[in-house]
């Protein structure tokens, strides 16, 4: 189980899903004040006096979900062709984490608070797109393996 290379792409995929709740994902910046968006809320840094009412249940939730996904995953080393279906579920749920930060939460806090985003020198922002990655690394050594079960059942 362990001993596969698609298992240690399945576990650093839920540890970067983990290191998510960690790390902020954007932080915007104004005249007056600094907000950092997180899997977990808004933290501010400076006194701002309107409240900038965001929910991020559906960001932890996505988290989690393709987080845990990936760690289910793993241990579903007998069925290969289960095993595929859930790691693409799990990369759909991380692309749909990623869409809704891009098109939903940032532009959202932007137009709410008058303030610029940055998100490249964010830790948080890259866990996600590193979890994708190594999803998709995970699909590919899983594939492979199939192929060898396949062309070893021809062979009998």
């Amino acid at each position: 189980m362990i001993q596969r290379i698609q298992s240690l792409f399945l576990l650093l995929a839920a540890v970067a899903a983990v290191l998510t709740f960690f790390y902020p994902i954007a932080n915007f910046f104004s005249e007056s004040y600094s907000l950092k968006l997180t899997v977990t809320g808004i933290e501010k840094y400076t006194a701002y006096s309107d409240t900038v009412m965001i929910n991020t249940l559906p960001l932890m939730i996505l988290c989690g979900l393709y987080g845990l996904l990936s760690l289910i995953t793993v241990f579903l080393y007998k069925n290969r062709i289960l095993q595929i279906r859930m790691a693409r579920f799990a990369i759909f749920v991380d692309l749909v984490f990623l869409a809704i930060i891009f098109f939903y939460y940032i532009p959202g806090i932007e137009d709410a608070t008058n303030a610029t985003a940055e998100y490249i020198s964010e830790a948080g922002i890259y866990f996600p797109l590193a979890a994708l990655i190594f999803l998709l690394l995970a699909i590919r050594f899983i594939t492979k393996d199939e192929r060898k079960v396949k062309a070893a059942d021809r062979i009998r």
